[in-house]
């Protein structure tokens, strides 16, 4: 659901990767080469108030972004 002053409920393009309940963007101010932000789907205040599923399928596109990131660098 999506609520309006959240600022990650607006389109997002190009998304890195997404799934049910997370999507990953690139850092629009990076503070290094990669860095990339994975926000879940869910409006909680942390990490940590989120189901079991949200959270594992958070850390599913961190290992994700990762690998994209690692190919990207060795090209």
């Amino acid at each position: 659901m999506k609520h309006e002053n959240c600022p990650f409920c607006r389109d997002h393009e190009p998304l890195l990767a997404s799934n049910e309940h997370a999507f990953a963007i690139s850092n629009k101010r990076p503070v290094s080469r990669g860095h990339s932000l994975v926000v879940s789907r869910a409006h909680v205040p942390t990490i940590f108030d989120l189901s079991a599923p949200e959270y594992s399928a958070c850390f599913e596109l961190v290992r994700k972004v990762k690998k994209l990131v690692s190919q990207e660098q060795h090209r």
